[in-house]
Order: C-alpha cells, then structure tokens, then sequence
C-alpha cells in the first residue's frame, strides 16, 4: 500500500488495537513486524506525536549565547514541522538590529559556534527554522560578549626557603 509521505520525510508508525498501542512509534522504517494474535488485523499508518504532515517549521525556542575567546556558541531547541528543518542564524551589534541576511544558512544542528567575532564587542543573535513549506519566525534574542580567558591570580602565602 502507497501511503501519503513526502519525499525526504521519515514516517513513524505505531501499530494500535482498540485505540491502544500494540507496538510503540517506530522511527525510520516502512515496515512494522507483528505476532499473531489474533485473527482480525486494522492496521493504519501515521505520524505519532510528531509534526502533522505539510507544516511550516515553528520558531526555535530557548536560544543561548555563551561568550568565550573569539567565539559566541548558539543552542536552541529544536523546531516542529515538516522535515528536513534546516537553521538560519542572524547576527546584529545591537538588539533588535540582526538585519535581514542572515550569516549562516542551512545549519542542521540545533547550535552554532560563530567565529568571526571579536572579544569585547557584544553581539545579539536569532535563529528561524526553513523547510520546504516556508520559514518560522524569529527565536527568542540572545546576546554574549566574547573574551579572552582571564590571567591566572598571582599566588599568595608562598615563601622560600635557602637550603
């Protein structure tokens, strides 16, 4: 039997009797193995708790900026809809001033390790979702400042001894 999938997208199924699960969502395959129990079998195929077919991404949530040496790293939680969902990221010297071009495009991951920053300047990002259906909205604004690593402190309570 044809079931409706788009091309790129992986099916989950789950096999009920009686409005119960008989075996748990499978990920990742056409096929669904059963003993027999019985002699009547309904079986029917869709997305369990996942995102419904044909859906524009949602907006990441939850987007962190953590400063480090020369660096800014991105995470966020990742967005419901149709896959594959891909991540753009924007970039901006002040908030609310990201721009519309983003400085990345087509990031798989749910976090990103900008770069091409300086320490000292602090930088505001967000992050939207793309699909084949559409793009989100914007993520919640994060900022951080990169630094370098902080000089170890001058030990204390030392003496020496001629010997």
């Amino acid at each position: 039997m044809q079931a409706p999938f788009s091309v790129g997208t992986t099916p989950t199924f789950e096999l009920d009797r009686g409005g119960s699960a008989v075996i748990p969502s499978t990920s990742g395959t056409d096929q669904i193995s059963a003993s027999p129990q019985y002699n009547d079998y309904y079986y029917s195929t869709g997305f369990v708790n996942g995102p419904p077919l044909n859906a524009r991404p949602s907006a990441p949530t939850g987007l962190t900026a953590t400063g480090g040496n020369h660096i800014v790293n991105l995470a966020w939680q990742p967005s419901v809809g149709s896959v594959p969902i891909t991540y753009n990221i924007f970039r901006g010297p002040a908030a609310g001033a990201e721009g519309g071009t983003p400085i990345a495009t087509g990031i798989a991951s749910t976090s990103f390790n900008d770069t091409g920053v300086t320490n000292g300047s602090t930088y505001f990002y967000f992050v939207n979702a793309v699909n084949s259906l559409g793009t989100s909205g914007g993520s919640n604004e994060a900022s951080a400042t990169p630094a370098a690593p902080s000089a170890p402190s001058v030990p204390t309570g030392l003496s020496a001894r001629v010997g």
